[in-house]
């Protein structure tokens, strides 16, 4: 797995991600006889706003379209040439407070671009007042982590195209047709953007 830095520009975010072009079929396996390379790349920032400079327009701009997982990005400048990145795509896990999403972007930032690309998960409060989680794991947490681990390298090893069944697609259907009646019929909110964005937040998270 290849990790950003937890601070950088986004002129040497690209340059990481050029750098961390990798072999799909590395391993001797091969998807129809083709050589397909990607450049994924994982951000972990226990603060969000350490690795995100919303001042930095470039960087918002890159994530944004970056999300979309083209197949190819690339970018020119005047002193170090042309970047070019097969099937960049970005993981990003963070931290922040709503106090801080609440004075860093305006309406036009949350109805649209990239907070609408991002998925909130929140809570206001610890579940349990836990001074020392150590002492309140479970007696198999050796087993747990063995059992865990083998499921991180099956899942690792997976390779191909994500297909839909029959019976998936035609669910999707139906449940694609009704949320986009809802939409339109609905008041604008400034969760829109997200909302409009709905079917691919669930295809990449069922990924």
């Amino acid at each position: 797995i290849k990790f950003s830095p937890r601070k950088c520009t986004w002129e040497a975010f690209i340059k990481v991600m050029e750098d961390s072009h990798k072999e799909d079929n590395e391993e001797g396996l091969s998807l129809d006889s083709k050589n397909y390379r990607a450049s994924p790349i994982t951000v972990i920032a226990s603060e969000l706003s350490v690795f995100l400079d919303l001042k930095d327009e470039g960087m918002v701009s890159a994530l944004t379209d970056l999300w979309d997982c083209p197949e190819i990005f690339d970018k020119v400048t005047k002193f170090s040439g042309c970047e070019f990145i097969e099937r960049p795509c970005v993981n990003l896990f963070a931290g922040t407070t709503p106090a801080w999403i609440h004075a860093s972007f305006d309406r036009f930032s949350r109805e649209g671009g990239l907070v609408s690309r991002c998925i909130f998960v929140f809570e206001d409060k610890k579940r349990k007042p836990l001074a020392f989680p150590r002492k309140h794991m479970p007696k198999d947490i050796t087993t747990l982590q063995e059992k865990l681990i083998r499921d991180l390298i099956y899942i690792n090893r997976l390779k191909g195209t994500y297909c839909f069944t029959p019976e998936a697609e035609a669910y999707e259907e139906q449940r694609y047709e009704a949320h986009y009646y809802s939409l339109i019929n609905g008041k604008a909110n400034s969760a829109l953007g997200f909302k409009d964005r709905k079917q691919a937040h669930i295809f990449k998270t069922a990924m």
